[in-house]
């Protein structure tokens, strides 16, 4: 080979090997590149700062220098110390920890924190390189960088140490975001569970409002109806005091002699009597939309037409009492099973205008009714007898041909100027097809001579002393023929003692006169409302029952 020919073969060589290098070198970059973009895709998608630290870890393992150790010294903000926070491998904890605290105290860490890249301190450990590097971000100081290398005197090149400043800028800036996302997460379950927190006391305030509003609304229809109650309760207006014009009907209804039967019986019995009935008459005035405006004793205001105003108002009003005298069969029924006496209850009905609303006082007051309508259906209820219900001109009108009337009543109540009529009434025809039996005239039969009464005419409640008398000509099961001179009206309320033979029988019988015959031979009939036991027994006797 000549001496041209061999320079060409070297130059050749020399050529191969430097392009063989420079394709390793290439190589090495792009998977570099590579493994640096993995590597900051890894960490800005963490969390955790324990984890990304982990990360930049494996990659000056697998890419940049032989490093005996790596360890990551994080500050603490509270004191401004630096904590051991990482080290590999883990066995080198003590003896990193023991360095890291010497280069505190020497102030190496400070003035690495100075420098603006990465370092080889003077300082060596066990015969070692020390490298140093900040982990920082523009605005904030995260932890130190330190890392045990055998490089004996050399210096790093400057692309090292530019590339180990991206790697740790990358991970302070990553440890600022985990931390950032930690901040938000603790806020959003903060926030999440101050809103589950929220959310259970609103749904308990509401639990309790709703009890509270059922209790309140069970507790008001207990004295009032439902209509009234959410009228109170619905509308802002509800409780305000003050009334209006209504166009009603208005019933009344009272138990025959009650006050009479109630002085013989103790105080439990009367009340355990009068809940038993008045229990059967509100669900039968609840069924037709009555409002129960108040209990008077031993009777009950009745109100059909406000609050809420129906077309049929003095229809259902009319269908309600004879349905409330139909359930007395059944009341006198539970009543006589448990020892009872028999109760006959009067009912009056009456249509017209009112004044109703909520009367009284900002402290105290009741949604009622006032007006002449209210008094004459009052005095109507008077003149009834038990088992009848008696109704105004102006409510047989608003029912047409519905009823059927047994019976046509003139009568002039106190307060009336001239006399009025009023009607007995015994059914009432479809749709509500409800009927009472119809009236028959009493069977009397003669008694024997010596039955007497006296009695005396009852005011109001109140009576004086006894000083009428007759004698029994006839009698039938609750009602009576007295022979007697006493000038009395129809519909007078009496007060009775019965005498046989001169002996008094019993005392405290209550009737209403139903007629009074006038002539050679005056009398009257009369309707008994309330029997003493000894009483009964007798006209049992008498009448072979």
């Amino acid at each position: 080979m000549t001496t041209e020919q061999a320079d060409s073969a070297n130059l050749l060589k020399e050529r191969i090997e430097y392009l063989e290098d420079a394709n390793r070198h290439k190589a090495f970059i792009l998977e570099l590149a590579a493994d640096m973009a993995y590597f900051h895709g890894n960490i800005s998608q963490s969390n955790c700062s324990t984890a990304i630290l982990e990360e930049a870890q494996n990659f000056l393992n697998r890419f940049l220098l032989d490093f005996k150790v790596m360890a990551f010294f994080i500050v603490d903000e509270e004191d401004a110390s630096f904590n051991l926070t990482l080290c590999n491998p883990e066995d080198k904890n003590d003896e990193i920890q023991e360095l890291g605290d010497q280069l505190i105290d020497t102030g190496e860490f400070a003035w690495a924190l100075n420098q603006h890249r990465g370092l080889i301190t003077r300082s060596k450990f066990k015969g070692h390189s020390v490298f140093l590097h900040q982990l920082a971000t523009d605005n904030r100081i995260r932890g130190m960088f330190v890392g045990v290398i055998d490089l004996g005197g050399e210096n790093l090149a400057s692309s090292f140490l530019e590339l180990f400043s991206i790697v740790f800028r990358n991970t302070a800036y990553a440890m600022e975001s985990a931390e950032l996302y930690q901040l938000l997460d603790d806020h959003n379950k903060h926030l999440e569970l101050r809103v589950e927190e929220r959310t259970q006391e609103l749904n308990t305030a509401n639990h309790e409002l709703e009890r509270a509003n059922k209790f309140i609304r069970n507790t008001f229809g207990r004295y009032m109806s439902d209509e009234v109650v959410n009228s109170i309760l619905d509308t802002p207006e509800g409780l305000r005091l003050g009334g209006e014009r209504r166009e009603v009907t208005v019933m009344i209804t009272d138990l025959r002699g009650f006050t009479a039967i109630s002085e013989k019986l103790g105080s439990e019995e009367v009340v355990t009597i009068l809940n038993m009935y008045l229990e059967v008459m509100t669900d039968i005035v609840l069924k037709y939309h009555g409002i129960i405006i108040e209990f008077l004793g031993d009777g009950i205001l009745v109100l059909f037409g406000a609050p809420v105003t129906r077309d049929d108002d003095p229809q259902r009003a009319v269908a309600c009492a004879l349905e409330m005298q139909q359930a007395m069969v059944g009341v006198n029924a539970k009543n006589q099973q448990l020892g009872y006496p028999k109760l006959s209850m009067g009912i009056g009905v009456n249509s017209g205008q009112v004044v109703a609303g909520n009367l009284g006082s900002e402290k105290r007051s009741t949604y009622s009714v006032i007006g002449s309508t209210v008094n004459l259906v009052a005095r109507i209820e008077s003149f009834s007898v038990g088992g009848q219900i008696l109704i105004s001109e102006s409510t047989k009108s608003a029912c047409g041909s519905l009823l059927r009337i047994d019976d046509v009543l003139k009568i002039k109540p106190k307060g009336i100027v001239k006399p009025i009529e009023i009607y007995d009434v015994g059914a009432i025809a479809a749709p509500y097809s409800i009927a009472l039996p119809e009236p028959v005239e009493p069977d009397y039969i003669e008694v024997p001579s010596g039955l007497s009464v006296v009695f005396v005419v009852l005011k109001g409640k109140t009576s004086g002393a006894m000083d009428l008398s007759g004698q029994i000509t006839g009698l039938a099961d609750g009602y009576a023929k007295i022979s007697t001179t006493a000038k009395l009206d129809r519909f007078a309320n009496l007060k009775l003692s019965l005498f046989r033979d001169g002996d008094k029988v019993a005392k405290d019988l209550y009737a209403k006169v139903t007629a009074v015959i006038a002539g050679e031979k005056p009398e009257i009939h009369i309707t008994f409302t309330a029997t003493p036991e000894r009483a009964e027994k007798l006209f049992k006797e008498l009448l072979n029952v």
